[in-house]
């Protein structure tokens, strides 16, 4: 939508009056910066798109739980996310995925994880500021609710395609709020 607002801005520009050329260079503006942001790194190309998956698969989920009178199961929204996301995959594999994500959640596997990429962009903090990270993470991310363990499968598909250091980075900014 922002393309056609900048080209129409640009053709009434050109035919009509200079004055559009404010509201062109505003608008080019915020296009680039909304391509940067959802292009910009590696972890945003994938926790995007998936979300917008997920939303779609929870609110099958949700309906299909409100028609049969129980309450909503991550579980099976979290396998429509995966079929969505890998069509390929046969339910065994996916149940095998998925339940192996909650596991890293629950129990926190990517602690030491979280604290490499602390460390990493804070090079001069001590160990008494991991430690601080860690109870962060730990407060944070324990128990894990249905956000969390769907930005575990999102940081699994991360690390599948861009290596294990980009699941970190993603992670860190899941911690810091950013990546919602």
């Amino acid at each position: 939508m922002g393309w056609v607002l900048l080209g129409t801005s640009v053709a009434l520009a050109l035919s009509h009056s200079p004055w559009w050329w404010i509201l062109a260079a505003g608008l080019l503006i915020w296009q680039a910066n909304q391509w940067h942001f959802y292009h910009g790194r590696p972890w945003r190309k994938v926790h995007y798109p998936i979300m917008r998956a997920y939303a779609l698969a929870a609110g099958v989920e949700t309906t299909s739980a409100n028609r049969e009178g129980r309450s909503f199961d991550i579980r099976l929204a979290g396998g429509g996310l995966l079929k969505r996301l890998k069509p390929d995959w046969d339910d065994n594999r996916v149940s095998a995925f998925l339940e192996e994500q909650i596991h890293r959640c629950e129990s926190l596997e990517d602690e030491q994880l979280i604290i490499q990429e602390f460390r990493r962009r804070n090079p001069q903090l001590g160990d008494s500021d991991e430690r601080e990270v860690s109870e962060l993470a730990k407060q944070l991310l324990n128990p894990p609710d249905n956000a969390t363990i769907i930005q575990f499968i999102a940081a699994a598909m991360i690390e599948e395609r861009y290596g294990v250091q980009h699941r970190a980075e993603y992670l860190f900014e899941v911690l810091n709020g950013r990546a919602n």
